[in-house]
């Protein structure tokens, strides 16, 4: 009986060791200084009404307000309490916003978390600029927002999935920046999507509020195999299955696709099309 009782007492002892140096290593990466090269980007013949639109399809108004005044993004202890930064004012230079959008990076070198800059480490300089003097021409907006706090949850899942909170973990920071083309770039376009249904855009459980299935997005009939552009473009942008169903915009940010244009959107299409098919249907439920 003395020995289970000890059995038990040092199971016991080793799960809150091991739990304490998870922690400890999650608390370290969200703590971690992020050394980014600086990159000037000029603001000379900036569009900000193609910045408006950018902000509307990279989803920036869906985490930052629709006024990018800023939000309470994620209220969830123990998890985060994590607000979406107002952005209005002027209150970052240039160079700050290259580092956050790019990199996920914070002006004090800190890494952002749940900032998908995985997504947009690809932007070029001219998309860059005109979704930056878009933010500056905003006025000054007064928001209050929740305080950041990282709770035990937020700091196991630092540890275990970094890629998943803190992007700037898994950015190229050395990365060169592409020249933009109307049409856009496939990999470029589709990095949001990337960041839920997989870095191969073959589907995947993803966490939002709640557990889901982000599902398959190569051409194989588990994906969009046998999918037309209609279907597809129905889907992206009007946010309604092939039945007539409402796709949850909580979900699923088709109401910032719907600001791609018919170039984009075809050629998301036929980068989606060009994609290695992968069998992968949703887990049973």
């Amino acid at each position: 009986m003395k020995f289970i009782v000890k059995a038990l007492g040092g199971l016991v002892l080793l799960v809150v060791v091991v739990v304490v140096v998870v922690l400890g290593v999650g608390t370290r990466n969200l703590s971690r200084s992020y050394d980014v090269p600086p990159h000037a980007v000029s603001l000379d013949g900036a569009d900000t009404g193609e910045g408006q639109r950018l902000a509307t399809l990279f989803a920036c108004t869906l985490c930052h307000g629709g006024e990018l005044g800023g939000s309470d993004f994620l209220q969830g202890m123990p998890m985060a309490d994590l607000p979406a930064p107002n952005l209005t004012g002027r209150r970052f230079s240039v160079l700050e916003m290259e580092r956050a959008v790019r990199h996920g990076v914070a002006a004090d070198g800190r890494p952002l978390m749940i900032m998908p800059s995985q997504a947009f480490s690809g932007m070029s300089d001219e998309d860059l600029a005109d979704l930056v003097a878009y933010v500056f021409s905003i006025p000054d907006v007064s928001t209050r927002l929740i305080e950041r706090r990282v709770g035990p949850i937020g700091r196991l899942a630092a540890a275990m999935a970094p890629a998943e909170l803190i992007t700037a973990s898994a950015v190229h920071h050395e990365a060169e920046h592409p020249v933009a083309t109307p049409e856009g770039d496939g990999l470029y376009l589709t990095g949001l999507c990337r960041f839920c249904h997989g870095e191969d855009l073959g589907g995947r459980m993803f966490t939002a509020d709640v557990p889901m299935w982000a599902p398959n997005l190569t051409p194989h009939p588990t994906g969009i195999g046998g999918w037309t552009l209609d279907r597809f473009r129905v889907a992206v942008q009007e946010g309604r299955t092939s039945d007539g169903r409402e796709i949850d915009p909580d979900h699923m940010p088709w109401s910032a696709f719907a600001a791609y244009t018919d170039a984009e959107l075809q050629t998301v299409w036929d980068h989606l099309n060009a994609l290695t098919p992968i069998d992968r249907p949703p887990p049973l439920e």
